[in-house]
């Protein structure tokens, strides 16, 4: 019985993609194992976490182990382990990597060089075969107690302390977005201040965010989610600011680079946030979601985000699917320069039939003067000069 993966988890495709597996099958005994071990990471100034995907089915199953391999300290730390049959699908592991946790919850970051190391164990019978897909270290800080069924930015740790990326896109036009940090907020100020930044910090919650005032126009800032997985359904929450004439954008974005909207944030015009919810489509491939804010001509415009959450699932609240388009609107105009452009067009179009429409009344309704009308008893109107004509 074949109880190993039916496809990859990057392509979901039994036609293409890759991945390493451990075969439980003869000539394998009981407790074998396989290691597979990555190169030398180089110590890292942040946190780093640990993402991949795995596979384990079977009523044999063994186990599967990751470790943390330190040649400076001799030591090798073990950090997750999966033992049993978890299902026929693929799963989501996130490990934190180069932190250690003490009881009374101060963190430290290991500052050497090291490497992962993964280790599956073979279990006792031929029904548990272990495979593994789709490796990757994100610069984030890990949080143990979220779900590896969602991935979630809240800012609370930065802009890539959650795995999403900034501008990694080699554009000149493209700019980062600014980060707002809340701890430094004074948690006393009052509601009445004029800056937007402060507004929005009432709920001293960290964000990120794009002035206009601080760039010019049709630039664009970019936020990138990490890796989501293909072949299910997915829910994207958000909240999000926007005021004169910018605009953001969500896209999906293929393992291809191809680039799929998915829907237009509207303008909300006042310092407030607003939360949505949008169902993305299932994907044959691992996408990324991809944010684009662009900037339009109003100098006093702003764009905001929080809270981002991708869940397995549709949305709870019904919401239908929005319909993608691969068409990528480009910034050549601002969109408020654009609607005045439109709205002045319709009114000169107006003013022209109007004009039109006046000079067919006057020529058809309005009796021009006639030289001469013949005074026969039938009282009929004999003869008339052609307008315009001069008599002398």
């Amino acid at each position: 019985m074949n109880t190993g993966p039916i496809q990859d988890h990057t392509y979901m495709s039994k036609n293409k993609g890759n991945y390493m597996y451990i075969e439980t099958s003869h000539p394998r005994i009981p407790v074998d194992d396989a290691e597979l071990s990555s190169p030398v990471l180089h110590p890292f100034a942040d946190s780093k976490c640990l993402h991949f995907w795995y596979h384990m089915n079977g009523k044999s199953v063994g186990s599967l182990e990751v470790y943390r391999v330190t040649p400076a300290l001799a030591e090798k730390t073990l950090l997750w382990k999966k033992s049993g049959d978890q299902g026929e699908h693929w799963n989501k592991a996130i490990v934190p990597l180069n932190t250690k946790r003490y009881d009374s919850g101060f963190r430290e970051i290991i500052g050497h060089s090291m490497k992962v190391h993964f280790k599956g164990i073979v279990g006792y019978g031929y029904e548990g075969d272990i495979a593994i897909d789709d490796i990757k270290v994100v610069s984030m800080s890990c949080d143990l107690t979220q779900s590896v069924n969602e991935t979630v930015c809240d800012f609370e740790y930065g802009m890539k302390n959650c795995g999403f990326e900034v501008n990694i896109v080699s554009d000149g036009n493209i700019r980062d977005w600014t980060f707002f940090n809340a701890s430094f907020v004074d948690g006393n100020q009052t509601k009445s201040s004029d800056d937007i930044n402060d507004v929005l910090s009432q709920n001293q919650s960290s964000y990120i965010f794009a002035k206009a005032s601080q760039l010019q126009t049709g630039q664009r800032v970019v936020l990138t989610s990490p890796d989501i997985s293909a072949g299910l359904h997915h829910c994207l929450h958000y909240s999000y600011v926007s005021t004169g004439d910018s605009i953001i954008n969500i896209y999906t974005k293929s393992s291809f680079g191809g680039l799929e909207m998915v829907h237009v944030l509207p303008s909300i015009h006042q310092s407030t946030w607003s939360k949505q919810s949008v169902s993305l489509l299932t994907q044959s491939e691992t996408f990324t979601v991809v944010f684009e804010g662009m900037v339009g001509r109003e100098r006093t415009s702003f764009m905001a985000l929080d809270d981002i959450i991708i869940k397995n699932g549709k949305c709870a609240t019904g919401r239908s699917e929005i319909k993608k388009t691969t068409v990528r609107p480009e910034v050549t105009e601002s969109s408020s320069q654009l609607t005045g452009i439109v709205c002045l067009s319709v009114f000169f179009a107006i003013v022209m039939i109007l004009l039109l429409l006046l000079l067919l009344y006057r020529w058809k309704f309005v009796k021009l003067p006639t030289d001469s009308v013949n005074t026969n008893t039938d009282d009929r109107l004999v003869e008339e000069q052609t307008p315009f004509n001069i008599h002398t």
